[in-house]
């Protein structure tokens, strides 16, 4: 069955929590083998952390992950701590790297492969979802993606958009314009997109944080000039039956929101 949710305007809890960068401790790094790609990217415990943009400092993102749930909303998983990592260099030249994340509770996997393109300000995660017990059917599967655009996690602003029919979630640094544009070739499912607060209203309290009922509930339209963070659920129905489905998912980036969804495809 589909979940339901309210698709609301503004985020409450403006302006989220005190805003912290991803450990310092990582376990993979990387970038393009040319100057065409001006992203680098990082990663601890199997997912990517600080991703830097237009230079190597300013960083662009905090961290970006999966969560998972099941079907019956009895649990949802955090993708860096509920899950073992393995890693490995998959090309030295442009240093892409192959991360397999199996669930401590044996019901999953998740496997990528991070590299940027070569040719566009953009960063790929061709990734490979798998149920481990029974079928696609019986899981829920989010993007949970955390911005800070211009090396600024307290001036943030986040809206979910379409571009060329694609659904997207923007995320702009309210001062310069400098943007992101979030996309994948696996659908997200109608409505269940959302921006909000961290610690308030972002996906992560909404599933796992206050009143927990394993369910997205909020579909915030926007978060303005804050500390915030965006997340989607996907369309698994199409392979319901399946055991695995295999997407791109990407984060392009530009000097404003229009140059930002121009490259924010796989």
């Amino acid at each position: 069955m589909f979940s339901v949710a309210i698709t609301q305007d503004e985020a409450f809890g403006y302006p989220g929590a005190c805003p912290i960068w991803s450990p310092s401790t990582l376990t993979f790094l990387g970038t393009g083998e040319n100057t065409t790609s001006q992203v680098w990217f990082t990663g601890f415990n199997g997912i990517i952390g600080e991703v830097f943009y237009p230079s190597v400092d300013k960083a662009a993102t905090v961290d970006w992950q999966f969560l998972v749930g099941d079907a019956a909303k009895t649990w949802v998983d955090e993708e860096k701590q509920d899950t073992t990592s393995q890693v490995n260099l998959n090309n030295t030249r442009s240093l892409s790297w192959n991360i397999t994340n199996k669930a401590k509770n044996g019901k999953y996997q998740i496997q990528k492969t991070i590299f940027t393109d070569p040719n566009r300000n953009t960063l790929i995660q061709q990734v490979t979802f798998t149920a481990l017990r029974g079928t696609l059917d019986n899981f829920k599967l989010y993007t949970l993606y955390h911005p800070a655009i211009g090396n600024d996690g307290k001036s943030t602003t986040g809206y979910n958009t379409s571009y060329n029919g694609i659904g997207m979630l923007i995320a702009k640094n309210s001062t310069n314009g400098m943007a992101s544009a979030l996309a994948s070739s696996l659908n997200f499912q109608k409505g269940m997109i959302s921006s909000g607060f961290v610690g308030q209203s972002d996906g992560w309290q909404d599933l796992k944080g206050g009143k927990i009922d394993n369910r997205m509930d909020w579909t915030y339209k926007s978060a303005t000039n804050g500390n915030i963070a965006q997340m989607a659920m996907f369309d698994l129905s199409p392979y319901a039956n399946q055991k695995s489905v295999t997407f791109n998912l990407v984060l392009g980036f530009g000097n404003n929101e229009t140059n930002a969804k121009k490259v924010g495809w796989w």
